[in-house]
């Protein structure tokens, strides 16, 4: 009975599935407040990633993420060349939040490291946010600044 059981269980919590970037983006990540739906949004983001040939790995409209694989920032910001190169993985991810109102919409943009623990175990996690003077993140900003010329 129980095995049978988990196998009906397992497709429903699979389908009940959203990636967790939907709980919000960690603190320091760079804002900016849009009118544009979600959707709306979403595609303008992929755009802007377009835009600086950096290539998606995710792109979920309806769940409002859009992110990047793991790569070097040095093939894209010269001034990166001079960064350590476990320092240089990186990878962008973009939320987009409605307010509690949906009357507007938040998008958030993160450049995001490997933490050491994933670099020894070889995890792809989530990992954390790029100091602000870093390459990664003045990448991120124009990443932000294409999206907002992208909704106009």
């Amino acid at each position: 009975m129980r095995k049978v059981f988990g196998l009906f269980a397992l497709p429903l919590v699979a389908a009940c599935y959203r990636p967790a970037a939907r709980t919000g983006a960690l603190p320091g990540a760079l804002a900016m407040p849009t009118t544009a739906s979600v959707r709306e949004a979403a595609v303008a983001a992929r755009a802007a990633f377009s835009h600086f040939d950096i290539p998606l790995e995710l792109f979920l409209p309806d769940s409002a993420v859009v992110e990047s694989g793991w790569l070097d920032i040095a093939t894209i910001r010269r001034e990166a060349e001079s960064y350590p190169p476990d320092q240089r993985v990186v990878r962008f991810r973009v939320l987009i939040l409605p307010d509690g109102a949906g009357r507007a919409t938040r998008i958030f943009v993160e450049a995001l490291e490997q933490t050491e623990v994933n670099r020894r175990v070889g995890s792809t996690g989530r990992g954390r946010l790029v100091p602000r003077d870093h390459p990664a993140m003045a990448m991120a900003r124009e990443l932000l600044e294409r999206v907002r010329d992208e909704l106009r």
